[in-house]
């Protein structure tokens, strides 16, 4: 031992080369006798800067007493070596981490000068492993992520990272007793280390204590192959799996968007349309109602056409006609919309389908929650009424021309087309139910006469008024029609009998003769003839029936301006002998 500290001793240089320094240190007095090059580099000063300096001014001002309390409690102790971490100073102010192996010695390996026992003291610097230790503190304290290693058992053998206070506690009570027993409620992480101990690799993410870990578990194995411990490294992917979860949400949202424009292209009508939105958004806003509402085509007063949820809406109902701006937000939040009254528990969203001034329906979203609606809700919703407005204006542009191949656009009144098809279903539904049908076929007098000494506007003009005067004329259950020209059509339901078809005929022409119509600045007299069919249940077919109509109105204008009569066989077989002695006088 004495070869180590006397200088250029034989064998110093083994222990320079080896960074471990040596040095003799009175027991009485705590002066430095002796040091070799080691301890002077590790200290930072040379041999005549050491020697004779007494031990405490060379320790960290903060550990000398706690330094000295336990060399004094092991001497007492009897202990001849003990070890710790000590601190010292050098002289530019850095401190050095050192490990201090300290042994009290009775031999004459110390100098002659010095007094027996004596401290033998090995230093080894461990300032570049504890600032590494340091510096990977900081990197786990500061980053998501955790490294651990368990035994075979599941007892935590190291751990470090910042995970939570809850796992780190689990942790620590996981050194004394398996973390099969401390983590049982997360049986997802717990399979993954399952899978290591049985020398299987594995990855996967779990939730736990309000955040998302990725963990990844590596079996340690011995030089036979046998896994001895499991190395689990795990870092917070929270916002990786929230961002997935909002990709994830949006791609649905543009999936269900995508659904509901499908559907308008296909949907037959509005109706399964509006069903079919209103129970898509239902589902994927986890909406207690949500609601539909179109203005009635005859009224134009709002009513709902679909709802879908099992909670009942909590505005009152009627609810209000219009609420456009209701789509307006404050930062990504919207309030209910005016006119909507909601509870302290509840929220509301109103969205208009259609122009927001004007828009052809409203969709509302109701929750029984106090919270608003996000952002991308809103953004959402406003794309589906953007396609459910577009799905709108096809049905609306659809029931426009259907309309028109159904009506004329001279008078408003169902055309041929319409009145035969309506006809025919009277007729067959009558047949089958015993029900009489009544039949007026009219037809204007002189109205040739108006067009040719008032021009075909004035001609437009009194139709136009016939219309309105026929409407009139009839019984609200009655159906008026335009059927070509100045022929026009009344069809009687609900099982008539002939004095009331024929009232009803009685009424036209009155109706239709005064008050005069003044057109043009001229006063007009209107008169037209009637034909009255009039079936009793038994099966017809509707032009068939429109026919005898006719001939009995043929049959009243041969008697004179403003007459009806009602059909009966003999008025066919004058027609067909009226319509042969004119092919006869032709020569045809």
């Amino acid at each position: 031992m004495g070869a180590v500290v006397r200088q250029g001793g034989e064998g110093s240089g083994l222990f320079d080369l080896m960074e471990i320094g040596l040095g003799i240190i009175g027991v009485a007095d705590y002066r430095v006798r002796r040091v070799n090059q080691a301890t002077c580099r590790i200290l930072g000063r040379n041999e005549d800067e050491l020697v004779g300096v007494r031990w405490e001014t060379l320790v960290h001002p903060d550990d000398w007493e706690a330094h000295l309390a336990e060399a004094r409690q092991n001497q007492a102790a009897g202990q001849t070596h003990w070890q710790g971490v000590v601190r010292f100073v050098q002289p530019s102010g850095s401190v050095v981490h050192v490990l201090a192996t300290s042994m009290i010695l009775t031999d004459d390996v110390a100098p002659a000068e010095a007094e027996r026992p004596y401290f033998l003291v090995q230093f080894q610097d461990l300032s570049q492993q504890l600032a590494s230790h340091r510096h990977l503190r900081l990197v786990m304290e500061n980053t998501p992520v955790t490294l651990a290693l368990v035994d075979r058992d599941g007892c935590v053998l190291f751990n470090e990272g910042a995970i939570g206070e809850d796992a780190v506690r689990r942790l620590e009570i996981a050194r004394r007793r398996s973390i099969f027993e401390v983590f049982r409620d997360l049986p997802d992480a717990l399979d993954l280390t399952r899978r290591a101990l049985a020398g299987q690799r594995a990855c996967g993410v779990f939730s736990a204590y309000g955040h998302w870990y990725e963990s990844q578990t590596v079996p340690i194995c011995d030089a036979q192959g046998v896994v001895q411990s499991v190395a689990i490294v795990s870092h917070d992917v929270t916002e990786r799996e929230i961002a997935l979860a909002e990709l994830r949400a949006r791609s649905a949202e543009q999936a269900l968007v995508a659904e509901i424009g499908r559907c308008a292209l296909g949907s037959p009508d509005p109706a399964s349309l509006w069903h079919q939105a209103t129970t898509a958004i239902s589902g994927h806003l986890c909406a207690d109602q949500v609601t539909i509402r179109a203005a009635d085509p005859h009224s134009g007063l709002p009513h709902v056409v679909a709802t879908a949820g099992s909670a009942a809406p909590y505005y009152p109902s009627p609810p209000p006609s219009a609420a456009p701006d209701g789509t307006a937000l404050a930062g990504s939040r919207t309030d209910p919309p005016r006119g909507i009254a909601a509870d302290s528990a509840s929220s509301s969203l109103t969205i208009p389908i259609g122009q927001p001034d004007n828009p052809g329906a409203l969709l509302t979203i109701d929750r029984r929650n106090p919270d608003s609606f996000a952002r991308h809700e809103v953004i959402f919703l406003e794309m589906v009424a953007t396609v459910l407005a577009a799905a709108d204006e096809r049905f609306r542009i659809e029931r426009d021309a259907q309309y028109q191949a159904r009506h004329d656009g001279l008078t408003g009144l169902p055309n041929r087309t319409a009145f035969l098809d309506r006809l025919q279903r009277t007729l067959t539904r009558a047949g089958h139910d015993r029900r009489r049908t009544g039949l007026l076929f009219i037809d204007l007098d002189n109205f040739k006469r108006v067009n040719d000494s008032y021009g075909h506007q004035t001609g437009d003009d009194l139709l136009r008024e016939v219309a309105a005067r026929l409407q009139r004329a009839v019984r609200p259950e009655d159906s008026v029609a335009r059927l070509s020209g100045d022929e026009f059509a009344v069809l009687c339901d609900r099982d008539p009998a002939l004095p009331d078809v024929q009232a009803i005929a009685r009424r036209i022409v009155t109706t239709l003769a005064a008050p005069r119509i003044v057109l043009a600045g001229q006063p007009i007299t209107v008169a037209a003839s009637i034909g009255i069919a009039h079936s009793d249940g038994q099966p017809i077919d509707a032009d068939e029936f429109l026919c005898t109509a006719d001939m009995a109105m043929y049959a009243a204008k041969r008697q004179g301006p403003g007459r009806f009569l009602v059909f009966d066989e003999s008025m066919r077989t004058h027609i067909r002998r009226h319509f042969n002695t004119r092919t006869t006088a032709s020569g045809r």
